[in-house]
């Protein structure tokens, strides 16, 4: 599977608030060690496709740069685009 450079943070911010209780408990580990075994290649985005395909694709589409940056990539790449995100599995 691929993914946008974006899929980390992402990840990351979606776990911040289990993390942190997991933390206090001492079960964090295992919330973030899980992901690393995941067969996931983050694409890394070169600033110009940001500010000009990915950036176009967001108006074209009405959507936020961060999942035009996975729809751009889907698109690129000719790989289906897995999301639960109805924005953007409807362009918008």
């Amino acid at each position: 599977m691929l993914a946008s450079a974006t899929w980390p943070f992402e990840v990351a911010n979606a776990l911040l608030g289990r993390a942190t209780q997991a933390y206090h408990s001492g079960t964090s580990y295992g919330l973030t060690s899980a992901y690393y075994g995941f067969p996931i290649s983050v694409k890394p985005i070169e600033v110009g496709r940001a500010f000009e395909q990915i950036l176009s694709v967001a108006r074209q589409q009405s959507l936020t740069e961060y999942d035009a940056a996975y729809l751009e990539l889907a698109l690129r790449t000719g790989l289906p685009l897995a999301t639960l995100d109805g924005k953007v599995k409807t362009g918008g």
